[in-house]
């Protein structure tokens, strides 16, 4: 951004507040795959006064456990995403040209592409799952057609292949029995403990983080912890919540103690090692 587009009244402070916003539009951008909306960034980064803009309402805008094999094991997702992810055994996957088929009748409409950067193993299966429960402030059924019309519009545009993939991965959610807890999830997963049957579970969440607040992200983390007391949990986690736009994947009870294993784009494209 060029110092002479400045508004002349602008004191240094407020320039170097600009320019920090600006540098952090632009590195959006490096996860940016809609080129309507890369477009808008660049004009964003350029432009002062929508930085200025930017900079008044960010507060605004931005407000490895083992598992015994072959239990029956309990998805919990915190954030939700309208039971969708919950159905992760329910889908394909192809990681650079090697799948991952899950055998289920409805997995063959919905296929999860991915490259394979990292050169990970993969598992040759999904687990067995048992109970699929989501955790949200407010939940989306997308039994509801305009809860549905919602999602959709949340797809960026000119990305068709998610739009269809999303509309089939809605209508294999119709078709799976989920449970969707409304709640604060610091206080709704202590409940789990309890009401959950026995087995394992997994604790699972991607790109909701970054709405927490430190005291909240740590009284998740206490609440994950609080779970593992009571049976064997995993905590997988993929969240973009530091420098960077994209998503650290970690796994461990604690985010805020547990190691990056993998990076990640932020619609899943690409996987590579942290």
């Amino acid at each position: 951004m060029s110092a002479s587009r400045h508004r002349p009244g602008w004191s240094a402070d407020e320039r170097r507040d600009l320019a920090h916003v600006a540098a952090v539009v632009r590195e959006w951008l490096d996860a940016c795959d809609s080129p309507l909306y890369a477009h808008l960034a660049r004009e964003i980064a350029g432009d002062p006064d929508m930085l200025a803009l930017l900079a008044r309402e960010a507060e605004r805008v931005i407000a490895e456990a083992g598992l015994p094999a072959g239990s029956p094991v309990h998805l919990v997702d915190v954030g939700a995403s309208a039971g969708l992810n919950l159905c992760l055994d329910r889908f394909d996957y192809d990681y650079s040209g090697e799948r991952v088929v899950t055998g289920n009748p409805a997995s063959a409409r919905v296929t999860l592409v991915c490259d394979n950067r990292g050169g990970f193993a993969l598992p040759t299966s999904p687990p067995v799952v048992g109970e699929r429960v989501g955790l949200d402030l407010a939940p989306l059924d997308v039994t509801d057609p305009d809860a549905a019309a919602w999602l959709e519009a949340l797809v960026w545009p000119e990305h068709q292949d998610r739009l269809e993939r999303l509309r089939a991965a809605i209508q294999i959610r119709r078709e799976t029995p989920v449970r969707l807890i409304a709640g604060d999830a610091t206080r709704t997963l202590a409940a789990l403990a309890d009401e959950l049957p026995p087995g394992p579970a997994v604790v699972f969440h991607t790109m909701m983080a970054y709405q927490l607040d430190d005291a909240s992200r740590t009284a998740l983390d206490d609440a994950v912890a609080a779970l593992a007391a009571s049976r064997p949990v995993a905590r997988v986690a993929a969240e973009a919540v530091e420098v960077s736009h994209r998503p650290q994947v970690r796994v461990g009870l604690r985010w805020s103690d547990a190691e990056p294993v993998a990076m990640a784009h932020a619609h899943g494209r690409w996987l590579e090692r942290a």
